[in-house]
């Protein structure tokens, strides 16, 4: 996908691609953090990392498609940690039509999140993900494929 190439490119050089449309993007200077929210940042990543292996996870075992392409998620959970709502976008940040894989992960019950975590939390499931190491066990563990 371009946009996922266009992340890899631009990893670590200060700018950031933006849609402008189908296939279309504009590179600009990425907006840089204040220490407050870069360190809000680091406070919250253990969490996010506990909430994507766990979407992946779902995608694997409930959502056989969902491994050919990036697929971008807007999640709100509750107090409780429980995914309330979740919307697949696209690109330009609107709803996607096909909704079956945030039908997938609603209802995921995750830990408590973190004090003062922004909402909605947006997840990006790259295509290779199923391919993981996380992904093979947890099938062949529940006798998927």
């Amino acid at each position: 996908m371009p946009s996922t190439a266009l992340q890899i490119l631009l990893r670590g050089t200060g700018y950031t691609a933006r849609s402008t449309g189908v296939g279309a993007f504009t590179i600009m200077p990425a907006p840089r953090e204040v220490p407050a929210a870069a360190e809000a940042r680091k406070r919250l990543q253990p969490y996010f990392a506990v909430v994507q292996t766990g979407i992946s996870d779902a995608l694997c075992r409930n959502a056989p498609g969902a491994a050919d392409k990036e697929i971008l998620l807007q999640l709100w959970l509750s107090s409780s940690g429980l995914v309330t709502r979740a919307e697949v976008i696209d690109d330009d940040g609107k709803a996607a039509r096909d909704q079956s894989y945030a039908a997938a992960i609603r209802g995921l019950a995750f830990a408590i999140p973190p004090p003062g975590m922004p909402q909605p939390v947006n997840v990006v499931i790259f295509p290779s993900f199923k391919a993981s190491r996380t992904c093979g066990p947890v099938n062949a563990a529940r006798g998927g494929r």
